[in-house]
């Protein structure tokens, strides 16, 4: 059977014989969305769906100059540790499901979805053209079988049938490189095993606060497994794909991974965090000890919304990537009790390419702000923003801005102070 319409009937069973959905008025109260703010503002469409107005409206796709040159030197380390890097953004699920979209309703009668698409265009274009790869899926994700049943009715999510599309339009792209057509393959298949019945998070919150239910929507369940006569694999510790993503990626509903590994011909090893965005599972990876065996790709897939303009993560993860010399071995510094400010080093002649490495005792310890003030007058208050997720607490590597010359000193800012010491270790290492 043709892929492309193998993978259509896997939604089938979302379609349903559903009518038009009606929530209650606090469903339009942003109020109501306090706690809860990656849900507003939930708004019926036609037949089953329910969108929420701020994610899947996005239309704003873009990529700042200075973000861009940032990315360029990530790919760029990626590539010195022999590895390819993959950019897979997720469509907003108003650019799938276009033909769901009410246009009687206010909060999604001025979405436009040709400006998503254009913009979204763009953005792949500009990536593309700076020599990243990344993977144009709502191309694939709009072709007239797949609209339907990319994405999940009444959820955040893509459906099965979306993550196989997804993985295929990956494959495809790969297709062109080299590297990958000449590791060795291995047929993987999907088999269907069951079926679910699947109350999603946008009827769950809907039921929360307008206490109506919804019928279930049915997600067919896969098992991925290697095709008997296809042998065994060379090495099961030589992984030679990582998958680093959103929930899209973590749920295994979805079976991204089953898909990927059908797809590609390859296994695949997933550092995929619920709810990481666009930054927390790559730094994930990125500052776990296995990222010392080196794939030979990484496939970094997150949602399309969310902003690629995180100055303060480009700095966490180049320097993870990086060969370095030490320049000043590690010292451990007290952060005395009842303060929130310490000082980690003062005057350097020049930290052009280089960084600092901090190394908490305190495991706890995800957010501060690390300011560089230079003999020039300009202050540099970088903010460090770390998710709970991420597996190897305790470790940050921050790259300091070049241009400026040398530093009077380096600071240490905690949102609030201790009620005890706490003590971090400091190197500071510079790029070969």
């Amino acid at each position: 059977m043709h892929f492309f319409r193998f993978i259509s009937t896997i939604g089938i069973a979302l379609l349903g014989n559903a009518s038009a959905i009606t929530l209650c008025d606090q469903a339009k109260d942003p109020n109501a969305y306090s706690d809860f703010g990656f849900m507003r503002i939930l708004t019926p469409g036609r037949g089953p769906v329910i969108f929420r107005s701020d994610t899947d409206f996005y239309s704003n796709f873009s990529i700042s100059p200075v973000s861009l040159i940032y990315l360029e030197r990530l790919n760029a380390a990626f590539l010195n540790n022999g590895i390819k890097l993959v950019l897979v953004p997720v469509p907003t699920k108003g650019m799938i499901q276009e033909k769901f979209l009410d246009k009687n309703n206010d909060l999604q009668k001025n979405y436009s979805v040709d400006l998503s698409i254009k913009n979204f265009d763009n953005l792949i274009d500009t990536i593309s053209k700076a020599g990243i790869t990344i993977v144009n899926t709502a191309q694939e994700a709009r072709k007239p079988e797949n609209i339907a049943t990319f994405y999940t009715f009444r959820d955040n999510h893509w459906a099965p049938a979306g993550a196989a599309v997804t993985a295929y339009a990956i494959a495809k792209e790969l297709a062109k490189n080299p590297d990958y057509k000449s590791l060795p393959k291995f047929k993987y298949i999907n088999n269907q095993i069951s079926k679910i019945k699947f109350i999603g998070s946008h009827a769950n919150f809907a039921t929360k606060i307008c206490h109506i239910s919804f019928p279930p929507e049915t997600i067919p369940i896969y098992k991925t497994s290697l095709n008997p006569q296809t042998g065994n694999l060379l090495d099961d510790s030589l992984v030679p794909v990582v998958l680093v993503g959103s929930s899209f990626s973590e749920i295994p509903y979805w079976n991204f991974k089953g898909w990927l590994k059908q797809a590609l011909q390859l296994d695949i090893a997933i550092y995929a965090v619920d709810g990481g965005g666009f930054t927390t599972s790559i730094l994930n990876y990125l500052y776990s000890k296995d990222n010392q065996e080196n794939p030979h790709i990484v496939l970094w897939e997150y949602p399309a919304y969310e902003s690629m303009d995180d100055l303060s993560f480009y700095r966490q993860a180049i320097p993870a990537l990086s060969t370095t010399s030490v320049i000043k071995e590690a010292q451990s510094i007290i952060i005395p009790q009842n303060t929130r400010r310490a000082q980690l080093f003062s005057y350097q002649a020049d930290l052009d390419n280089m960084f600092i490495s901090l190394n908490f005792s305190d495991l706890s310890i995800l957010n501060f702000n690390l300011i560089t003030t230079y003999m020039d007058g300009h202050i540099d208050s970088l903010p460090i923003y770390r998710s709970d997720r991420i597996r190897n607490k305790g470790l940050f590597k921050i790259e300091f801005l070049p241009g400026h010359g040398a530093v009077k000193s380096v600071d240490l800012e905690m949102p609030e102070a201790f009620q005890d010491s706490k003590f971090v270790q400091v190197k500071l290492l510079k790029y070969y």
